[in-house]
């Protein structure tokens, strides 16, 4: 008898006459606010001066897509185009996808073995990570001694490894990528992908979970037939966008990849160059993949900003950039830049922030 993946309608809801269990209607009692990416960006807009005419430049986004130099490449453009035209693909779609589409990702070559070209990896173990921490923790590359050691600990333990390689291949820094799947003849792992952020589409809201099972544990158990029934609870992606994902990964060329990469490294240059200039913020160390910075704040040397999140709420005021603080990803006095923008924009945003420092500095 396998373990209970998940709590049941009734069990999370209640039986229907608007009572819930006593442990649910506990937890609903004593449960605190969450704090989401989202409610803090959505509290960072709402504190903008609407008199401020000068342009609001975001550095909270993992949404580089909205940048001319970051559009998508015309492989995924035309696979879209191609698909919708087709008109093969006006129809509704089964929960686990299209079956083209999910042979296409399984048989993607980065499932199967290790590339020239590697990326930056967060890795989550169930029961040792909370779900509020899946954030991507940004320069930190996992060695691949690190992730064997994972694969090993997972399995000495007892438990599934989730990869969540959503960034999987943006690294320009001199930390190769290890899958973990590569070592799942050690440990299950439940790999998670998509064409978001490499591809830099987040829009189009399109990715997979992959079963890195060769030795059948999760078939065997249930886990994989559970994952599918609950896929009944979500909306699936479009249709169309499923239908062109072979094509994407197929023919989308090296050079959109290494020209994507070439981007992001001179932008992460140009952000820690600058960063060194606010004597208040720091950066231990220089990204080498995806699309953010995390930076030490030190709020002792400030006149009247209490944390992190006082900080990025009177930045927002007064200069008109919103900065995600630590507090949203588990880290307490540290903010998150994107440096994922325009390099004109990125250098008048920092500009804004090395201000609004020098006008809180306390007196010496």
């Amino acid at each position: 008898m396998t373990k209970k993946l998940f709590l049941s309608f009734t069990e999370i809801y209640g039986n229907g006459d608007g009572q819930g269990t006593n442990k649910q209607q506990q937890a609903l009692n004593t449960a605190e606010p969450a704090v989401t990416l989202r409610g803090v960006g959505n509290s960072l807009r709402g504190n903008l001066d609407p008199e401020d005419e000068r342009p609001v430049i975001s550095l909270i986004h993992g949404n580089s897509s909205d940048f001319p130099r970051f559009r998508t490449s015309s492989a995924a453009e035309d696979a879209i185009i191609d698909a919708l035209k087709s008109a093969k693909y006006n129809h509704y779609t089964p929960t686990v996808g299209l079956l083209p589409s999910r042979r296409s990702v399984s048989y993607a070559k980065f499932y199967h073995q290790e590339l020239e070209h590697h990326c930056y990896i967060h890795i989550l173990m169930q029961l040792l990570t909370l779900n509020d921490e899946t954030i991507p923790n940004p320069a930190f590359m996992y060695e691949k001694y690190n992730v064997r050691k994972v694969a090993e600990m997972a399995r000495k333990l007892g438990i599934i490894v989730i990869a969540d390689e959503t960034f999987a291949y943006m690294t320009f820094g001199s930390t190769p990528f290890v899958p973990v799947g590569v070592f799942g003849a050690l440990v299950p792992v439940l790999t998670l992908g998509s064409i978001s952020k490499r591809r830099m589409v987040p829009g189009w809201r399109m990715g997979w979970l992959v079963a890195n099972d060769p030795t059948g544990l999760l078939q065997d158990s249930g886990i994989v037939e559970a994952i599918k029934e609950y896929l009944s609870t979500s909306t699936d992606p479009s249709s169309f966008t499923q239908a062109a994902i072979t094509q994407i990964l197929e023919n989308t060329k090296e050079d959109f990849f290494s020209n994507m990469l070439n981007i992001l490294r001179e932008a992460a240059d140009l952000c820690y160059g600058e960063i060194q200039d606010i004597p208040c913020i720091t950066c231990p160390k220089k990204p080498g993949c995806a699309l953010f910075m995390m930076v030490k704040l030190n709020v002792s040397v400030l006149e009247d900003i209490n944390d992190d999140m006082d900080f990025c709420l009177k930045l927002a005021r007064e200069e008109s950039i919103p900065v995600l603080p630590g507090v949203a990803v588990g880290m307490k006095n540290w903010l998150r830049i994107t440096f994922g923008i325009e390099p004109a924009a990125l250098e008048v945003s920092l500009g804004r922030i090395k201000a609004f420092c020098q006008r809180h500095a306390k007196k010496q």
